[in-house]
């Protein structure tokens, strides 16, 4: 789980990736702890992606999944 934000939805500021704090058979349940620095109006993203060693990248295929 990422959190990616941009500059009026074109430039990416920065990105933070979440880390998992709890899991469950069905439920997984992540944390960041973030401190925006610069001022200005931000648009924020939340994307999920598969993280595995044995995948080439992790946006090469249709799994990722925005919210």
């Amino acid at each position: 789980v990422e959190l990616v934000i941009t500059e009026n939805g074109e430039r990416i500021i920065a990105t933070h990736e979440f880390e998992l704090d709890k899991s469950s058979v069905d439920k997984a349940i992540f944390r960041a702890d973030i401190i925006i620095k610069q001022p200005g109006t931000f648009n924020y993203g939340i994307r999920i992606f598969p993280k595995n060693e044995n995948l080439p990248h992790r946006q090469d295929f249709n799994l990722v999944k925005w919210i």
